[in-house]
């Protein structure tokens, strides 16, 4: 089943994912935006869930952390500090082995506090959306189990 994908109104490739799969959706305001990724996800608990946002380096994320920013929490009444982020298997792109703590791990960390599905955040170099389309596109269900 293709992935649910996330990306940000600042992602300025997101045309080519647009094209490429049927439920991308782009995120302006995060809280609002995030309840329909949320919404389609909770009806198919398997589907991988896919973040992605522009960087100047390509790399999967290995961790959402309850911090935004240098001293607030994602959520005050969750005291998990971290979820692991699933990483696919022959991952195209290297994993970052240090967590972020921007509106990007936020989305993330939403995301895995409520479900139970693959979760992952890819930052991508704008150049390398066609290398991770293709990826996306050559994974059967048990690359991402």
């Amino acid at each position: 089943m293709p992935p649910i994908i996330f990306v940000f109104e600042s992602f300025r490739p997101k045309e080519e994912l647009l094209e490429s799969f049927d439920d991308v959706f782009v995120l302006n305001t995060i809280n609002k935006d995030l309840k329909q990724v949320l919404d389609l996800a909770e009806k198919y608990p398997t589907r991988w869930i896919i973040g992605i946002a522009k960087s100047r380096r390509s790399r999967f994320e290995s961790q959402a952390v309850n911090k935004l920013g240098k001293s607030k929490k994602v959520n005050r009444s969750n005291n998990k500090f971290s979820y692991k982020l699933h990483v696919p298997q022959s991952a195209p792109f290297g994993v970052n082995s240090h967590y972020t703590y921007t509106f990007c791990n936020m989305a993330a960390y939403k995301l895995a506090e409520r479900l139970s599905n693959p979760i992952s955040f890819c930052h991508l170099y704008p150049k390398d959306v066609d290398i991770l389309v293709e990826y996306m596109n050559s994974l059967s269900p048990e690359d991402l189990s």
